[in-house]
């Protein structure tokens, strides 16, 4: 079954009191970005889930704004997958921000959105100020050349880099 805006909201509430729950995936839905947003007022007072895939779901920029600014608060979460949800530079701008503001996160998949150069440079800059983060998967969006040298250049000036996958973007593989 297709989960709409109006059952995202419903899960996100019923999660805000549930203490047992690990993971939750809902792909291929439509919850939106209301249902974006309901979920980021679940994951600033859940303390159970710690892992939400949300793919394919629609969310854009104001979604996944909204969810990225309750990391801040989350110390749960270690994996959040946003795939395919029409997340451009701001969202991921967004993310990066509270990326260096979570602890605990280990996990980020933003694959198959529209991330292009200053999305990535921001993700290069959460990279800098996480120590937590293994793995980032910006694979398949628009990222050229300086972007890529951003992410590249954020990898070798952290202690102990992430994972960062990002094949499938606009840049050329023998850049690296």
């Amino acid at each position: 079954n297709v989960i709409r805006t109006d059952g995202g909201i419903a899960l996100a509430e019923a999660l805000q009191v549930n203490n047992s729950l690990q993971r939750l995936e809902i792909l291929m839905g439509s919850i939106g970005q209301r249902g974006a947003k309901a979920f980021a007022r679940t994951l600033k007072v859940n303390t159970s889930l710690q892992s939400l895939n949300l793919s394919d779901n629609k969310i854009g920029d104001d979604g996944v704004i909204s969810l990225a600014n309750a990391l801040e608060k989350n110390q749960a979460l270690v994996h959040i997958d946003l795939g395919n949800n029409t997340i451009g530079d701001d969202g991921a701008a967004a993310l990066a921000e509270n990326i260096q503001l979570n602890s605990t996160l280990l996990h980020v998949e933003v694959t198959r959105n529209q991330i292009g150069d200053s999305g990535a440079t921001s993700l290069a800059e959460g990279i800098r100020g996480n120590s937590t983060l293994q793995t980032l998967d910006v694979s398949n969006n628009e990222i050229g050349a300086t972007g890529a040298y951003a992410l590249n250049d954020a990898l070798g000036a952290v202690v102990t880099p992430p994972n960062v996958r990002f094949e499938g973007n606009k840049f050329s593989d023998r850049m690296f």
